[in-house]
């Protein structure tokens, strides 16, 4: 007989995807020499609901023997087994962790995160070259702050649920990410109005240049016409 363990078991390589997440937190709205802006205007983001708080599960019998069988009592991978994803994903089933760093081994997910994350830089590198319209450049900032705040809460409720139970070095990497992404809404309107300047200024730079062009290729053409 085959025992099929669930979903739980797969959190021992959750900490590997809590560490990628730490990583994108620092790959995009890095800080650029355009001068600073005041941020705008807008009147701060309603707090999210707080899901219904969840026992933290033991495991069925006869999965937990299995584990011990397979993890030392002080291997990381014997806390992580502990962490029930199936409970967190019935708690928060929309959230963006599921989509971008839950563990899985799904040739066909691993491939939608990889063209998203392509599509991701394509766009970062358009805003930086001043190449994106403004509704691309206000769409990027959203996705960044959804995604940040999903994964505060997502790592907020992992911390609260199951952070006792975590070996010291992986419920830092855990705090650590709910920090950067933190920093990271907290800096999200500056980045916002810092890119939408740079391009305000790129657009009124091009038609300055255009209209200049124009001048001179008229006086050019009298030019040409007296001689």
């Amino acid at each position: 007989m085959v025992l099929m363990l669930p979903t739980r078991a797969l959190a021992a390589i959750a900490f590997v995807a809590l560490a990628g997440l730490v990583f994108l937190a620092t790959q995009e709205d890095a800080p650029t020499p355009a001068p600073r802006a005041a941020p705008p205007t807008t009147s701060p983001a309603a707090p999210l609901p707080e899901a219904p708080r969840l026992p933290a599960p033991n495991p069925p019998n006869g999965v937990a023997d299995v584990l011990q069988e397979l993890f030392a009592p002080d291997d990381p991978a014997w806390a992580w087994s502990r962490v029930d994803l199936d409970a967190l994903r019935e708690a928060m089933p929309d959230n963006a962790f599921w989509t971008l760093a839950a563990p899985t081994d799904d040739p066909a997910v691993l491939d939608a995160r990889r063209a998203a994350r392509e599509a991701q830089n394509r766009a970062w590198g358009r805003i930086l070259s001043n190449d994106a319209p403004e509704a691309d450049i206000r769409a990027f900032y959203a996705d960044r702050q959804r995604e940040s705040s999903d994964l505060v809460s997502f790592t907020t409720r992992l911390l609260d649920d199951y952070g006792a139970a975590l070996p010291d070095r992986d419920r830092g990497l855990v705090e650590l990410s709910r920090r950067m992404h933190r920093q990271r809404l907290e800096e999200l309107p500056l980045r916002l109005q810092e890119a939408l300047d740079r391009r305000e200024a790129h657009v009124d730079a091009v038609a300055a240049w255009k209209a200049d062009q124009a001048l001179f290729n008229e006086a050019d053409s009298r030019d040409d016409a007296a001689d």
